[in-house]
């Protein structure tokens, strides 16, 4: 029940954060998104798609990360029960985390400039295995309560 309830979350989250951006400037649903938003992204404009004149409340990587989370933990609703030894789960965020960092040490250390639309992409990776780990985990290892 947990991972269906995330799978909804992750979900509804994209969701309202595509919503805030059409809505008008202003409304008082955007500034507490907007607001919220800013605890867990920079906001930086020039690393922020923008729809129509609207920027997205996060960047362009955190829009990767939030893209993907949906498909990575319906993925992991939907996938069959396996023990995954939590080695295999780190070496899946390792592997999956890499397209992000080469972007992020490529841009910081080297100076290489990337578009929004190569972060986002960069991204999804990440966000989908994240997402799978966290379905999979409230799936398989929490106690069901029908179960006793």
């Amino acid at each position: 029940m947990a991972a269906r309830v995330f799978v909804f979350a992750s979900i509804a989250w994209i969701a309202l954060l595509a919503i805030v951006t059409g809505a008008a400037t202003g409304s008082s649903l955007a500034a507490l998104v907007f607001r919220f938003a800013s605890h867990i992204c920079h906001q930086q404009p020039d690393r922020t798609f923008h729809w129509d004149a609207a920027a997205w409340p996060i960047c362009a990587r955190c829009l990767g990360l939030y893209a993907a989370a949906p498909a990575g933990a319906l993925i992991g609703l939907l996938t069959p029960s396996f023990q995954m030894p939590r080695i295999g789960n780190f070496l899946l965020l390792c592997i999956a985390a890499m397209p992000t960092l080469a972007t992020w040490i490529a841009e910081h250390a080297l100076g290489w400039p990337f578009s929004n639309l190569a972060r986002f992409i960069a991204a999804l990776p990440l966000g989908a295995a994240v997402a799978w780990i966290v379905a999979r985990t409230l799936q398989y290892t929490l106690p069901d309560a029908r179960r006793g």
